[in-house]
This record gives C-alpha cells, sequence and structure tokens, in this order.
C-alpha cells in the first residue's frame, strides 16, 4: 500500500504489518511531522501509475562540468533526526525484525552526505593559479654572477670615460693612475701649481723701452714628479692690497728658453716679463701659477 503523508503529501510503501506496530504513530521522512499512517488516505500500488506525459526530456550531462549525478542530487538530502517540539517519537523501541519480502521505503534518512566542491572543469583552467617552476641554485648563482659583472663593465667603462673628471679628486687620483697604468688608458699629466716657486726675481726699469718694467726671476718645481709648465699670473696692488693691473703669460712668454716637454723637478728656469709701468700708485705685485 502507498501512504500519503497529510503535512507535506509525500508519498511512501506501508505494509500491513507496518501500519499495526507502534501504535501507527509514523515521521515523514520528508517534512519531518508526526501522524498517525492508520488514519491517512491508502492508495493500492498498481492505482498510482505515473501518466504518460509524452517523451521524457533530456537529462543534463553533467559529465562535461566534472560534477557526477551523485554530486549533484546529494544537497537535497537533509537530516530529520530530530522530531519538533512537542510531537512523539515515531521511532521503535526496540526494533522489530521485518518479515523477509516486504521491503518497505526507509521513512528518515540516517547520514547526510558530505557536499563535495563542484568546480566544473571548463573553470579549473581559470582558477588555477599558474606557479613558475622554482629556479635550481646553480641557475640561480649563475645569472646572479652576470648581472654582477655586466654591473662592473658598467661602472668601468663610465669611469674610463670620466677618468679625467676624478682625478679632480685627490683621493681618487692615486688609484685611476694605477687602474690606467695597468690598462695602458692615457691620462693628463700630474699638476700640482703649489709645488711651483719662484726662488729669486728682480723688478727694475726695461732699457730698452721707457715706461716698462723688466722682471727677472728663477722658477723652481719642487714636486716629484714632472708637470706641464704652469700659467703665469702677474698682479699690481696699491698700498690697501686692491689689484690695480693683472696679465696672464704663457710659458713661451716668460721663458728665457722655449719649454722643451714637461717641467722637471728640482731643475730651475729662467724668466722674464716685460710689463708697463702701472704708475707710482702701484707699491706691490704677487706671482700666481695656474694649470694649463
Amino acid at each position: 500500500m502507498l501512504t500519503c503523508c497529510p503535512h507535506c503529501r509525500h508519498r511512501f510503501h506501508v505494509s500491513d504489518a507496518e501500519r499495526e506496530a507502534w501504535g501507527g504513530q509514523v515521521r515523514c521522512g520528508d517534512c519531518g511531522q508526526v501522524f498517525d499512517i492508520r488514519t491517512t488516505q491508502n492508495e493500492p500500488v498498481e492505482d498510482l501509475a505515473q501518466p504518460d506525459f509524452g517523451e521524457r526530456p533530456r537529462k543534463l550531462n553533467l559529465g562535461a562540468f566534472g560534477v557526477s549525478l551523485q554530486d549533484a542530487e546529494a544537497p537535497r538530502a537533509v537530516a530529520r533526526d530530530k522530531p519538533g517540539p512537542g510531537a512523539p517519537d515515531a521511532s521503535p523501541e526496540p526494533p522489530r525484525r521485518r518479515p523477509p519480502g516486504n521491503e518497505t521505503r526507509d521513512i528518515a534518512p540516517t547520514s547526510v552526505p558530505t557536499t563535495p566542491a563542484m568546480i566544473p572543469a571548463v573553470l579549473k583552467d581559470d582558477l588555477t593559479v599558474a606557479h613558475p617552476p622554482r629556479r635550481s641554485l646553480r641557475s640561480t648563482l649563475a645569472w646572479g654572477l652576470a648581472c654582477l659583472f655586466l654591473i662592473l663593465a658598467l661602472m668601468a667603462q663610465l669611469a674610463y670615460e670620466e677618468r679625467e673628471q676624478l682625478l679632480a679628486h685627490p683621493e681618487l687620483e692615486p688609484w685611476v693612475r694605477q687602474a690606467c697604468d695597468l690598462l695602458g688608458c692615457p691620462l693628463p699629466p700630474r699638476t700640482d701649481p703649489a709645488s711651483l716657486h719662484l726662488i729669486s726675481r728682480q723688478v727694475h726699469s726695461h732699457p730698452g723701452h721707457p715706461g716698462a718694467l723688466m722682471i727677472t726671476g728663477r722658477l723652481e718645481n719642487r714636486a716629484d714628479f714632472h708637470q706641464p709648465w704652469p700659467i703665469l699670473e702677474m698682479i699690481f696692488m696699491d698700498i690697501m692690497g686692491n689689484p690695480m693691473a693683472a696679465r696672464r703669460f704663457a710659458p713661451e712668454t716668460y721663458l728665457v728658453h722655449p719649454p722643451e716637454g714637461l717641467m722637471p723637478p728640482s731643475q730651475p728656469a729662467d724668466i722674464r716679463l716685460d710689463v708697463g709701468d702701472p704708475g707710482p700708485a702701484a707699491v706691490s705685485y704677487e706671482f700666481r701659477f695656474l694649470a694649463p
């Protein structure tokens, strides 16, 4: 026989022995309500033939999305273990063994299957984060050494192009010259105007030109290296020390003998200057040596 739940109209199979057991009180496995199975409407099985609705619709092919039919129907199962408030318990105490051949439908499910995470296969490629393969230690070390070599090569090229500017820094000049001696790169001669001194000088009227002065002296290089001949600057000053007249002379102008190469150390050279007389207001003069 088929019995219909008066609350949710759910139908299930019930045998005659089960109708008389437990006082007829049962619990619906669909809505969880307790009712008397003897007072409900019973219908024979043969009268409940399902009507013909024509051609049945095709089932959705869930396998194309990586989901099985069992996984799709799993969330519909709901546990109904506990009765509602105030409802009697229809569970048999103790349960009776059912006679063989009278298999009936379970009224309430005993467990709720765990719903798996359902992700269609077509979306797995988009949701999966692509992790780049880990490089080996040898490959990482090789790349690091290559980058370090390129950085050092760039620094060396920059230092080669700006070597003359680096020579202006006293703390860098020895290192630059040692590197260029090993690599053979050309460098301008080393200069040190502070090591140049006039060891003797004389100022008197010019014998061949009235109103002019002739200055003679000896110039010495006290450095321990050869250096270019300097630019000689002569300044006349008044009694207050203010400049009145100034003039600069190239080595070909103030040297008695034409210069040959660089200025050797500890070898005085004779100089001679012919200048106009600045007048009686000029009471002093000063010599300055400038790098060429």
